[in-house]
């Protein structure tokens, strides 16, 4: 029979159910053989739909499904049902049951929406009230049935709710739905479409793997409500002498209220009468080995003793002490909660315990409470092609004291919400992401339209006696204090704490190795009707994870297995193992490179104070101590020193070799920690990024500089390892400007080929070259800024000091030409407004310099001396002056810029008084030295100003500011941003720029700020 298993010929039943449809692709590769005939049609439809499987991730999904081309598109086919084992089909015999035993004759429409599924509810209600009959050792309330069967309603609508819309939808443009009143009620449509035995069969052989989601999901609740009933009526004794009652009444339940794993399984929370106690379906016996470790603390030294809840430890389940959140009644208590608070950071940081964000903190009276250790003795995953850079991040973010949530942490939701999960100051906040839910609910226009999403809050911020939420940030020091503790506490008793962690030998931990929401979001795609018809477009969708760049994908697999009936993959291992267990128990041997108990001994044991000043200062960060400090505008200090003769070579060779010192190597790879400032101005040290402006494609170009002006060939071998890597991250970026992205190393290879005649990567930069010029208009109009610094007027100007120096390309020139005339389209409609602001990064004096880099003729002369007249009107000389991105610095480098390539372009009295005015301002210096915001940039300006002016004024001034900086540099280091001991290391803003600005003077150089050639 063609496809069809007809259920009567076991059970009775004169309904057909096309089970092929239900099956996973592994189930019906079981029937393949040679002989079977494949029509590969379904496979070309199945592959060509828009995915994130590559033909690459597709190859590997096979290896590691051990499945081959032939298998694969012969599952994707129609096939006749052959009869599997009996365990095979469980859940259906479980749904012919379900849909046997309902009652069609007595159907309630007032559960609305709840109707298609509530044979499924019905069904499990019987069940359960067989359970609960059958307890002897305790009281179960009403209530409960009510709540399990509750519960699954809303989980069944869940799965089934956009199903029932899209019917809804087809029944109202339906001939019958247009004979009834146009204001129809939703019941009508009900009424309509579930009346009968056939009409519900009818729906889900339509929907036929909506039958095999609804039946397993209602077998999972079945035997998971099941087991928490049996397990308290069996362990009864010990929850009464734990709850200090005498006898049990399971009053209340709520359910569900953590994720759905391990086949249905979640947290509850259960109310005898007015006591509470946490139902945790899992193996939580660690905790048991946290006592033991409080104890030992508390024993050891003066430190406060923190509170975890206390438990009754059974081997697949655990019913933990519910932690109500309670106010702190003294200051003194509020200060003891965020000593404590700092106390948890060591601790996690040192147990490499992470996850600790908004719900898994509760803030009781002056205890900050852990609610679940499960995620302790966490190894960071390894992924496919790991660059040094990524690994630098991990080990600045994953496996540091950041790594816990307890520290307030920007997490990325989706693409366009960035939010505080940290249980130090998360709350509940709106996302700007939509997602898709319902309304209108039970009416005739029940549909689902984008909606508000929202993180929820959680009890993790203490309130005072008058129960107002306290401000972590009047208790900062309490938590450094707290911190500071434990971590010399820790330091001081090394071995005894290393040996004291054997306690937690061979427990079982939980190992998350990506978000909950990502797992979620596919979750609530699979409800959508098109992934609810055939098994395999649901398979489709969720096989889109092998694309997520694992090292070691095999865990894939089981995550898909997991998603594919709404459970979020759950993954563990065993404190002092290197495997990885899924929730089938299937097993990844030495998936980690180190136990989890093993990295936290070494950690222990390395607590130098190299290390602790590192995690120190990422504590202060996180905190944003360093913001208020970095953020502050640079103070002005008076030039007291005279002009003094030293040997610029040996300051840069200097600066050179202390980068050295700080540079991490790897597989070819070099990279150095710096410090970045977001948009947000939040300040924290990360690895040096591609950049031109503050990474490594500028440290690349002053390694270049010094071997052409030393021709010492280390310097050489050095800037091929950076430029190597930068171009390495490059590739990872969109284009987005000269400066940062996917361009940052052009302009050094630009530099080498006009030093050298070489290129070191020749393949990137033409293949750099082919992509620009294979974009389209639209592509170049869709550029985000026109700005210079990270925009198209950076890109133009980069494009013609390519096309200067490489005058036989003519794909350079015929790309810098359609760049050229898009961009003067941009710059008259400059919806951006950067022609309304001053200066050379984003303002009108550095898209002026890009279009006279190209555009030469009288009215584009016209043009660029008209904008530059007005911006020359708005500016107006300020306290900061002289920082060259919106500074006069910058403003008077473009013009001297300009004036060489294009004379018509500038008034020369204009740029005369903007000299005047400069020379007010350079009377004084300010306390940075850096390139773009610092005395750098004043000095490099007075330099040029001398070459062009021959006021030799101008060269002494340039000198004395120069022998000023080096001369407080002697006595109080460079002035550059620095947190703890990392400082800035890019040109523009950090030490690299200090190198590349005594290399300037000694010798002249190609100007990296304007890109000259």
């Amino acid at each position: 029979m063609n496809k069809i298993f007809i259920i009567e010929r076991e059970l009775g039943m004169n309904k057909v159910l096309d089970i092929m449809k239900t099956k996973t692709i592994s189930e019906k590769v079981v029937t393949f053989s040679e002989r079977k005939v494949i029509d590969y049609s379904y496979f070309e439809e199945w592959r060509n739909a828009r995915t994130l499987l590559t033909d690459k991730y597709f190859e590997v999904m096979l290896e590691k499904s051990n499945l081959s081309h032939e298998q694969f598109a012969y599952a994707l086919q129609p096939l006749n049902y052959e009869q599997s084992e009996a365990d095979e089909e469980y859940w259906l015999r479980i749904f012919c049951e379900i849909m046997n035993n309902y009652d069609y004759s007595n159907i309630n429409y007032e559960l609305g929406v709840f109707v298609p599924t509530h044979p499924f509810n019905k069904f499990l209600q019987k069940k359960l009230e067989i359970v609960v009959e059958n307890v002897e050792n305790i009281t179960i309330n009403e209530q409960i049935l009510d709540d399990f069967t509750e519960a699954h309603l809303v989980e069944m609508f869940d799965i089934s709710g956009k199903i029932i819309a899209l019917k809804l939808e087809e029944y109202k443009q339906s001939e019958i739905s247009g004979k009834i009143e146009k204001e129809q009620k939703f019941m009508e449509f009900l009424r309509s479409n579930f009346d009968s035995k056939d009409s519900f069969y009818s729906f889900y052989n339509e929907f036929s793997v909506l039958a095999r989601i609804a039946t397993i999901r209602t077998i999972y609740l079945i035997e998971n409500f099941t087991n928490m009933i049996q397990n308290i009526d069996k362990d009864y004794l010990e929850i009464q002498e734990f709850l200090d009652v005498r006898e049990l009444n399971l009053a209340k339940l709520s359910l569900s209220t953590g994720d759905s794993h391990e086949r249905g399984k979640s947290v509850s929370i259960l109310n005898f009468d007015e006591k509470k106690l946490v139902y945790k379906p899992k193996d939580l016996n660690i905790s048991k080995s946290f006592e033991k470790f409080i104890d030992w603390y508390t024993s050891n030294s003066d430190l406060l003793e923190i509170k975890i809840p206390t438990g009754i430890y059974k081997d697949s389940y655990t019913y933990n002490e519910y932690i109500e959140a309670t106010e702190c009644k003294t200051i003194s208590e509020i200060e003891n909660y965020y000593e404590r608070y700092g106390y948890l950071i060591a601790i996690c940081y040192l147990f490499s315990l992470n996850d600790l964000h908004i719900e898994n903190i509760i803030a009781h009276g002056e205890n900050p409470v852990i609610v679940d250790i499960e995620t302790i003795f966490h190894v960071s995953n390894q992924m496919e092609d790991e660059s040094l850079y990524v690994d630098l991040l991990r080990k600045l973010e994953l496996e540091s004291v950041t790594s816990s949530f307890l520290l307030p942490t920007k997490l990325q939701i989706g693409k366009d919400d960035s939010i505080d999960l940290s249980a130090l100051s998360g709350k509940k906040v709106e996302l700007n992401q939509k997602i898709l839910g319902p309304v209108e609910v039970n009416t005739d226009n029940f549909h689902y339209q984008k909606m508000p999403s929202y993180f929820g809050g959680g009890n993790n911020i203490p309130k005072n006696n008058d129960l107002e939420s306290i401000d972590y940030q009047k208790y900062i020091l309490k938590i450094i204090e707290g911190f500071d503790k434990f971590i010399e506490f820790s330091q001081n008793n090394r071995m005894e704490f290393s040996e004291i962690l054997d306690v937690f030998k061979q427990k079982k931990t939980r190992v998350l190795l990506k978000g909950t929401e990502r797992y979620m979001s596919m979750i609530r795609y699979s409800s959508h009707p098109s992934y609810n018809r055939e098994m395999k477009y649901r398979e489709r969708l969720m096989m889109n994870l092998w694309a997520y760049p694992y090292k070691n994908k095999s865990v894939v697999t089981s995550e898909v297995s997991d998603l594919l009936y709404n459970d979020i993959p759950i993954f563990y291992s065993y404190s002092d193992s290197r495997n990885l267990y899924d929730s089938c128990g299937n097993v990844f041997e030495n998936y980690f490179e180190i136990s989890g108990l093993h990295q936290s001994i070494d950690r222990v044991l390395n607590l130098s104070e190299e290390n602790i000043l590192r995690q120190r200062s990422i504590l202060l960060s996180s905190l944003n101590l360093w913001d208020q400090v970095l953020n502050k505008p640079a103070e002005k200090k008076s030039i007291i020193f005279e002009t003094q003769n030293f040997d610029l070579l040996v300051q840069v060779k200097n600066i050179v070799k202390q980068l050295k010192k700080e540079m991490i190597t790897r597989d070819g790879q070099c990279s150095l920690l710096s410090i970045d400032c977001s948009e947000e101005k939040h300040w924290k040290i990360v690895p040096s990024d591609e950049s031109l402006y503050s990474g490594l494609s500028g440290l690349a170009l002053l390694f270049l500089e010094l071997y052409v002006t030393s021709k010492e060939t280390e310097y050489f071998d050095y800037y091929k390892t950076i430029i190597e890597t930068a171009i390495r991250q490059s590739r990872l970026l969109p284009f987005s400007g000269a400066f940062t992205g996917w361009l940052s190393p052009i302009y050094p290879m630009i530099l080498e080929y006009k030093y050298l005649g070489t290129i070191h990567d020749s393949q990137f930069l033409d293949y750099t070259i082919k992509k620009l010029s294979e974009m389209t208009a639209e592509q170049i109009v869709n550029f985000k800024d026109i700005d210079y610094i990270s925009g198209l007027a950076g890109i133009i100007r980069l494009l013609a000091t390519a096309s200067i120096s490489f005058d036989n390309n003519s794909l350079i020139k015929s790309t810098l030409e359609k760049f050229s005339s898009i961009f003067l389209e941009k710059i008259k409609n400059d919806d951006e407004g950067t022609m309304e602001k001053v200066g050379i990064a984003h303002g009108i004096s550095g898209v002026m310099l890009s279009l006279a880099s190209f555009q030469n003729g009288d009215f584009e002369e016209d043009y660029v001396k008209e904008q530059l007249s007005r911006e020359f009107d708005m500016y107006q000389v300020q306290e900061n002056s002289y920082k060259w991105c919106w500074g006069l610095s910058g403003m008077i480098q473009a013009r001297l810029a300009i004036l060489k390539i294009s004379p018509k372009s500038i008034d020369k009295d204009q740029l005369n008084l903007m000299i005047e005015n400069y020379l007010k301002i350079s009377t004084i210096l300010v306390d940075e030295d850096g390139l773009c915001h610092g005395n750098g940039s004043v000095i490099t300006t007075m330099k040029m100003i001398y070459e062009y002016t021959k006021d030799d004024h101008w060269n002494k001034l340039a000198d004395q500011w120069l022998s000023n900086v080096l001369m407080y540099a002697t006595l109080e280091g460079y002035k550059i941003p620095s947190i703890g001991d990392v400082s800035a290391k890019g040109l523009f803003d950090g030490i690299g720029g200090i190198a590349w600005l005594y290399l300037s003077v000694y010798q002249p150089v190609n100007n990296v700020l304007l890109l000259e050639v």
